[in-house]
């Protein structure tokens, strides 16, 4: 039925109008499947751009480039179809021009679903880069499918490094030209070596600070407790300083904190505050700068052999094994510090951050559940603390 209907158009337009007519009739019909092939790909286009919405990245793309193929793939069947119509009909000359037409309208069809596909890609990916903030609300509108999640931790790990940094500054990324040496300078600008001055006898308050240390030596028995010219520790309920520790000079110990075997905490040419519920690992140590002081907020956890210099460290904050942040530093509540990082002299770290590598950058944002969990890791070693000073 088919082949006669085309045989009758194919005769009724030759018959009308003579055969140059219906050899335009055919490349018209080509051109117009070619034209049906790129709406269709505009329509594969529309549902990538749905698909990004829905924070699928990888799906959007799919859904162009398959729209694409579809509408190729329905080309290249018309033009059997065509094709096979005019065999039938005994139109031999018109059958070889139409299957050239027909393949040149499924080219371009291809093409088109290709362009289409690179083009929604682009779009989504310039769309995400931008809209980034909105991820963790997409994810949640969509109920954090798996594949929302690794798009977004992708995503943001691409947003938090080079990409990000090629085009924006501010807290917790790198300055521009930030080569070892600018670190380097940074650090010694912020290191005054006159600062320290010969004293020239005892400080008369010596006797009777040496009398409450002597209090606190008799409390830590095994630790290293001692004063700083008229700066001495002073130390909260609950505390635990273990064996080996070292305190030093103007260090405040806030209730329920405990430092750990062969930590040091030094205050001598500033101080150190360290608050309730807050711990000190194996090994840690904790010094000054000469204009920064160290401040160590609430339920903090600082891992074995972890260095903080004179830096501000945000509550619920976790510090991670071997971490070192220097001078000025300044980490905002609920990050995560990761093992070995360093985090440079006058960094500023946005709350809730994952940090690491050396120099250390901001990887990707954390959820309040993760701050929740620093918390009760800290609240851990005050069970723990607990049960070593009573036990």
């Amino acid at each position: 039925m088919g082949a006669a209907l085309v045989d009758f158009l194919a005769a009724g337009a030759a018959f009308a109008f003579g055969v140059d007519l219906a050899v335009a009739f055919v490349v018209g019909l080509a051109a117009t499947l070619a034209v049906v092939a790129f709406l269709a790909g505009l329509a594969g286009l529309a549902a990538a751009l749905v698909a990004f919405f829905a924070a699928v990245f990888l799906v959007a793309l799919a859904v162009a480039f398959l729209a694409g193929l579809a509408a190729a793939a329905l080309v290249a069947f018309l033009a059997v179809f065509l094709v096979a119509a005019f065999l039938a009909a005994d139109f031999a000359g018109l059958a070889a021009f139409a299957g050239l037409a027909a393949f040149a309208g499924f080219v371009v069809a291809f093409f088109a679903a290709g362009f289409l596909a690179v083009f929604a890609g682009l779009l989504a990916f310039t769309a995400a880069f931008f809209l980034a903030p909105w991820g963790d609300f997409a994810a949640t509108a969509f109920a954090r499918v798996r594949v929302v999640e690794v798009f977004f931790a992708v995503l943001e790990r691409v947003v938090a490094t080079g990409v990000f940094y090629a085009n924006h500054r501010g807290p917790g990324k790198p300055e521009r030209g930030d080569t070892p040496e600018a670190i380097v300078a940074r650090m010694t600008s912020r290191t005054i070596a006159t600062s320290v001055r010969c004293v020239d006898g005892p400080t008369p308050e010596g006797a009777a600070l040496e009398r409450a240390l002597d209090d606190l030596r008799r409390r830590f028995p095994g630790a290293i407790i001692e004063r700083y010219l008229d700066r001495a520790p002073r130390l909260g309920e609950r505390v635990r300083i273990a064996a080996g520790a070292a305190i030093v000079g103007d260090v405040e110990l806030a209730d329920d904190v405990s430092v750990w075997y062969g930590a040091i905490v030094r205050g001598d040419v500033n101080r150190v505050e360290v608050r309730e519920r807050s711990n000190l690992q194996d090994g840690a140590v904790v010094h000054l700068g000469d204009e920064d002081g160290v401040l160590i907020a609430e339920e903090v956890v600082v891992g074995h052999r972890a260095v903080i210099h004179g830096a501000r460290i945000g509550g619920g904050t976790l510090v991670g094994i071997q971490a070192t942040i220097l001078d000025g530093a300044v980490i905002g509540e609920g990050s995560v510090i990761g093992a070995c990082a360093l985090v440079t002299a006058g960094t500023e770290i946005p709350p809730h951050s994952l940090v690491l590598g050396a120099p250390a950058r901001v990887i990707k944002r954390l959820d309040a559940a993760a701050e929740a969990f620093h918390r009760e890791l800290a609240l851990k070693y005050v069970r723990l603390q607990h049960n070593y000073r009573v036990g």
